[in-house]
């Protein structure tokens, strides 16, 4: 994969992440991967993600269960990789420009490196 990684998918279907990354000789990473079609506009253009999982009754992903999660715009073909610390919400909404809280995540893949 780009950037010398090795990315797999869960065997099974227990864990809650939906891959595992590693750069040989390095550490593993559990991703979540949340995403989205399109920007919303209600009140303000943003992305929005489900940082979360079930679908009635969301249940928060633990610290236990990932280390990251990499949310992207399918359309717009956005990224965001973020430390699973810094995603202290369900609703994840991202606004545009560089004063939204989570810009600095935009392709931050070298987060995974740490």
């Amino acid at each position: 994969m780009a950037r010398g990684w090795i990315v797999t998918t869960p065997l099974a279907t227990a864990p809650h992440f939906d891959l595992l990354a590693t750069k040989p000789g390095g550490a593993f990473h559990r991703i979540q991967v949340k995403s989205t079609l399109k920007q919303r506009t209600d009140p303000k253009l943003h992305y929005q993600f489900q940082l979360a999982r079930g679908l009635s009754s969301k249940k928060r992903y633990s610290a236990d269960e990932i280390d990251f999660f990499v949310c992207c715009c399918i359309t717009d073909m956005k990224f965001w990789v973020l430390p699973f610390e810094a995603a202290t919400v369900i609703t994840l909404k991202i606004y545009n420009g560089k004063d939204s809280r989570f810009h600095r995540y935009e392709d931050a893949w070298e987060l995974l490196e740490k």
